[in-house]
């Protein structure tokens, strides 16, 4: 059908928005081809701000092996989309962010430092809210590198970006670097529903 219907999925509709409302972060589990993407496309659109509101990317086959593969893209649209928000941030944040968005120059550092790295993500996304941001969406989890999965990990329960809405996505027990990393985060975070 043109358009498109999405069809017994609004169980799960309401769930992500029941899950939204009390501010935890949603990660959409099922098996490949079961429609989690068609519904996290959905869920953006749906967005009341307009999709100009979101930051969205997915993982690919080969992000295992590269830090921060599946975030880059993420970063490098906050940063496109939101340039207020990153020139208002710090010279050492904006520098540590560089590691990763060559489009911001050239570190002064050799080597990006974990901690600092995920502070200045973190400030950014916590500026891009101020200026909108109101949905961030990353599908197929179960690809991506473990740096981007421990990022996505600390982001989710920071304070800072609590007025965030999250959208997550992946296969549930796929083998992988990740697997492990999700069965972890599942059985402790206070913030995701799956």
């Amino acid at each position: 059908l043109r358009p498109p219907q999405l069809v017994g999925r609004d169980a799960a509709w309401r769930a992500v928005q029941a899950a939204w409302a009390a501010g935890r972060a949603v990660l959409l589990l099922g098996d490949s081809g079961i429609g989690k993407t068609r519904l996290l496309t959905d869920l953006l659109a749906a967005e009341p701000k307009g999709l100009a509101a979101c930051l969205s990317s997915h993982a690919r086959p080969g992000d295992a092996a590269m830090p921060y593969a599946a975030w880059t893209p993420l970063l490098a649209q906050a940063a496109a989309g939101h340039a207020a928000a990153l020139q208002g941030l710090p010279a050492h944040e904006r520098d540590e962010l560089a590691h990763l968005l060559p489009a911001l120059g050239t570190p002064a550092s050799p080597a990006a430092r974990q901690a600092a790295l995920w502070r200045a993500a973190e400030s950014l996304l916590a500026a891009c809210s101020a200026c909108g941001l109101a949905l961030l969406s990353l599908d197929d989890l179960h690809l991506a590198d473990p740096a981007s999965l421990e990022l996505t990990r600390w982001l989710v329960a920071s304070p800072r970006l609590a007025g965030l809405r999250w959208l997550l996505a992946a296969r549930p027990g796929e083998p992988g670097p990740a697997a492990p990393l999700l069965a972890q985060w599942l059985g402790d975070s206070s913030r995701i529903e799956a």
